[in-house]
């Protein structure tokens, strides 16, 4: 004979021991997804790719301080170069440029463009 405190089989209810304790899944779920997301801002705001790795938006007003703290080495040519031009700002708008690593392009290229400059 079935118990009354027992759900039928089969029918998908689970009966709840009061004395055992358990995490509510909507809080975990939800706890989870906050810590994920403050990580996630976190490693986004603070990670810098080195600078070796690819092309980068410089403050051409500050070229100097970018050579000095090592951030930019002498070899890097800027997207002027690269046109033909030095890179002379003349407003505010074109004062950021980008910025090519000695890597970006092929060493017979930088030779060619350093010499057109």
């Amino acid at each position: 004979m079935p118990d009354a405190n027992q759900p039928e089989r089969g029918s998908g209810k689970r009966e709840r021991r009061p004395g055992k304790p358990g995490a509510d899944p909507k809080l975990t779920r939800g706890l989870l997804l906050w810590v994920m997301l403050i990580l996630s801002v976190l490693l986004f705001t603070s990670y810098r790719r080195p600078w070796g790795s690819s092309p980068r938006l410089i403050d051409m007003g500050r070229f100097d301080e970018h050579l000095s703290r090592g951030e930019i080495g002498k070899a890097w040519l800027t997207d002027n170069e690269l046109k033909g031009t030095l890179a002379k700002p003349v407003a505010d708008y074109t004062r950021f440029t980008v910025v090519f690593p000695p890597d970006y392009l092929d060493r017979q290229k930088v030779d060619e463009i350093r010499a057109k400059v």
